[in-house]
């Protein structure tokens, strides 16, 4: 990500685009800010933008503009939002509708002193991903990339803009793994992703390729596996920080990487197969928050097993009726080849309680349709029976704008999941309440642990947003596991 600098009063006379955060409940502190602007340094921008603000509040999401000579003022409707992401995203998207002109030129954002570290945060986090660009193999870039810039007078800000800069940069470049196309992103790919980016810090990178997965007997991963070319991987990265605390909280993640998804012989409708390539969502964001948190200097043990294939077809493809053998010794009964994350995500649970044994576990996945019919784009489904868990979630994603929605995961879904030749069946056959049975398929192989919680991730991981004409990344994930371990380990 490019480094953005920040302006002095001086430099406000380069920009070409000024854009001014409008809190609610801050308008009369904004007011105020503009007139002291005014005063230190008589300026077209400062005296207008007063002006602008003592006649308009524009509300959540809504702009009000004015050129100013050859400079453009635009006062940010953020209402009474709190929420991280959703600051962010009015401030990105502020900067994305100016970048759509072919002009470039440059953008500054203004932070007022009275703003706190959330909101400045968040909003250096917007305007560092209005740098996203998905136009990789156009022949022809469109427009000119604007340069972008902070105004403020307090240096106390600065840790701010840093951290939003920090979160931003690390969901840049998990926005990138999903929205690239499945031809380059395999499991392969990933695998050598994650040993070049944590290549010389404290990240402990494992990777066990077929001859070490059958020597586990991890049947599930390689037989969803068995369809393609490429073949099927399990990523371990293990997090310790150097630090003198005595005893570290372990956290235990897992991530759904499925780096595209046919369906298998259970043939998807071919309508929106292309999007399949976001079924390593999951992965995605469990690789960001290792990232983010190691960036972070994160004070905790993290342990994260994401289990890597593609599902295709070809002639060693599993099949519907088939029973297969899983690294926990329970045998699965396969009714339908599409429910296929839920196979990888049993061997990786699995092996992550096993050998690991973290304190608690939290699994991230593009699993059902059943909770995008549930939720939308709006929530990832929330799934555990631990309230202290569900607690520290919910408000992380409340806090983040990364929101979750608990379900039920009730002892009655189990009846749902019986085989009569199997220990399980990867498919109830009733077609009602999928998301809670695929979340009761998974806790089969979490040998009982006390703190796992599982998020089915298939409604925002990749949406329709103002930044792109068709579906794009949203990094979720990232974000929401990072300010959850961050409040977990506070004191």
């Amino acid at each position: 990500m490019r480094p953005i600098p920040i302006y002095s009063p001086e430099d406000m006379r380069q920009a070409d685009y000024i854009l001014i955060p409008v809190f609610k409940k801050d308008h009369k502190k904004l007011l105020k800010y503009l007139a002291a602007c005014e005063g230190q340094l008589p300026s077209p921008w400062s005296k207008q933008a007063l002006l602008l603000a003592e006649n308009h509040e524009p509300d959540y999401k809504k702009f009000i503009e004015q050129w100013v000579g050859k400079q453009k003022l635009i006062l940010m409707g953020l209402g009474d939002e709190r929420a991280y992401q959703k600051i962010a995203g009015v401030c990105r998207l502020a900067v994305h509708k100016q970048e759509e002109k072919p002009s470039g030129g440059k953008i500054v954002l203004v932070l007022p002193d009275y703003l706190d570290g959330n909101s400045i945060s968040a909003l250096a986090n917007g305007l560092a991903l209005s740098a996203i660009r998905l136009d990789y193999y156009k022949s022809e870039k469109k427009g000119k990339p604007a340069e972008l810039a902070f105004f403020t007078g307090k240096k106390s800000t600065l840790k701010s803009i840093e951290a939003g800069i920090r979160i931003a940069s690390t969901q840049e470049e998990i926005c990138h793994l999903v929205n690239l196309p499945p031809n380059e992103i395999n499991p392969q790919y990933l695998a050598g992703w994650a040993r070049r980016a944590f290549h010389g810090r404290p990240v402990k990178v494992e990777i066990l390729e077929e001859e070490a997965l059958a020597q586990h007997k991890m049947g599930a991963l390689l037989a969803v596996g068995m369809g393609s070319e490429t073949p099927p991987r399990l990523l371990v990265l293990d997090y310790q920080p150097s630090t003198r605390a005595k005893k570290l909280k372990h956290i235990g993640l897992v991530g759904k990487g499925v780096t595209f998804d046919t369906g298998g012989i259970s043939l998807k409708d071919p309508a929106n197969m292309h999007l399949m390539k976001s079924d390593m969502g999951g992965a995605a964001a469990v690789l960001g928050a290792v990232d983010l948190a190691e960036k972070s200097g994160l004070a905790i043990r993290l342990t994260a097993v994401i289990p890597l294939a593609e599902n295709a077809i070809g002639p060693a493809s599993y099949r519907p009726g088939d029973v297969i053998h899983s690294y926990s010794g329970k045998s699965i009964e396969i009714i339908d080849t599409d429910a296929e994350g839920r196979l990888i995500l049993a061997d990786a649970l699995a092996y992550l309680v096993k050998k690991y044994k973290p304190e608690i576990m939290v699994d991230l996945a593009t699993l059902t349709g059943s909770c995008i019919m549930t939720l939308g784009n709006k929530a990832a489904g929330l799934f555990t029976n631990n309230e202290r868990l569900a607690q520290g979630i919910t408000a992380a994603g409340e806090a983040t704008g990364e929101r979750v929605w608990r379900l039920p995961l009730w002892k009655e879904f189990e009846e749902e999941m019986h085989s009569d030749i199997a220990d399980i069946k990867n498919l109830a056959t009733k077609p009602v309440a999928g998301a809670s049975t695929a979340a009761k398929f998974l806790e089969a192989f979490t040998s009982g642990h006390p703190a796992w919680a599982h998020l089915d991730i298939a409604g925002v991981a990749m949406v329709d947003s103002d930044f792109s004409k068709m579906r794009s990344a949203t990094a979720y994930g990232v974000h929401l596991l990072v300010k959850w371990m961050e409040e977990m380990i506070k004191p």
